[in-house]
């Protein structure tokens, strides 16, 4: 279990996620893609303004995987 504590493993698991959930329901893609690109923005604003403090903040984990879930859910479409 060594190998999920690399971070691109946990993103791609999110990503993968993302994909599944876009082939099994039907959501909207305009929304899904606000969603992201907010998401995105947010991800940017929090490294521009917390630039030293990023690795202590779940939250910021949090929200990087709600944006690669979006990603992959914006590929499949």
């Amino acid at each position: 279990m060594n190998l999920l504590n690399f971070n691109i493993i946990k993103l791609t698991f999110c990503l993968i996620l993302g994909i599944v959930l876009a082939h099994y329901l039907k959501l909207n893609q305009n929304l899904i893609l606000l969603i992201t690109t907010v998401l995105l923005v947010a991800i940017g604003i929090i490294l521009l303004i917390l630039k030293n403090k990023i690795d202590r903040l779940p939250f910021f984990g949090a929200l990087t995987y709600l944006c690669m879930i979006g990603i992959g859910i914006n590929a499949y479409n």
